[in-house]
């Protein structure tokens, strides 16, 4: 990623495949472990940083909600966030049935 960030030709690359994206799907990952030559329409490199950025940004906030979830210094170290959570039912585990019926009830609102 450092090696990446300082190179000075990619904010052009990564650019020009952000605005790709709008009028094109990507292709398969499987293309980007390929060896082969790159697509100069979809740099290999560029889309590797955004990748990486992309899932350290998100593992960033998936700790973060888990922190603020955990935490109890806001009540006195009496309960955390997630005690209510509990208490109000939503720390079930949902099977695959479960979560289909409701991802197509959602889907039909």
């Amino acid at each position: 990623m450092l090696d990446l960030a300082t190179d000075e030709g990619l904010a052009t690359r990564v650019r020009a495949v952000t605005a790709r994206t709008e009028t094109h799907p990507p292709p398969p990952v499987s293309e980007f472990t390929e060896l082969g030559p790159d697509d100069p329409a979809w740099p290999r490199d560029a889309v590797g940083f955004l990748l990486c950025a992309w899932l350290q940004a998100s593992v960033h906030q998936i700790l973060r909600a888990y922190e603020i979830l955990e935490d109890r210094t806001p009540y006195g170290t009496d309960f955390r966030i997630a005690s209510l959570l509990e208490i109000l039912g939503l720390d079930v585990q949902l099977d695959d049935a479960a979560a289909s019926k409701l991802k197509t009830e959602f889907e039909d609102l």
